[in-house]
């Protein structure tokens, strides 16, 4: 399903409709962060910049 609003900000650099989604982990399989809410011409260094992990 293709975004409505402000469409052009969810198309990849492969011209498909995307969001980036963002996971990080500590040790083996436990999960302390995920994100899913940038829009797929989001690039993968401001989304770094932009979490909450430190």
């Amino acid at each position: 399903m293709d975004p409505s609003l402000e469409e052009d900000i969810y198309v990849n650099r492969k011209g498909s409709h995307s969001i980036n989604v963002q996971r990080a982990f500590y040790a083996l399989d436990n999960v302390i962060d995920v994100v899913a809410k940038w829009p797929g011409s989001s690039h993968d260094s401001r989304i770094s910049q932009n979490c909450g992990i430190r």
